[in-house]
């Protein structure tokens, strides 16, 4: 998935703890990788809620 070493710390933790979405600027906002989605919080058209 060619993640730095810190992103692919996140990643797999959020997949081990079933977690499926992670928020973060620093990610392919949009991507899902093996059930995790990534999310840009400050993009334009993040909406929360």
């Amino acid at each position: 998935h060619q993640f730095q070493y810190g992103d692919a710390q996140i990643w797999a933790t959020a997949r081990l703890n079933q977690i499926t979405e992670i928020y973060s600027e620093d990610f392919n906002a949009g991507a899902i990788v093996e059930g995790v989605r990534f999310t840009n919080p400050l993009a334009d058209e993040f909406q929360c809620c």
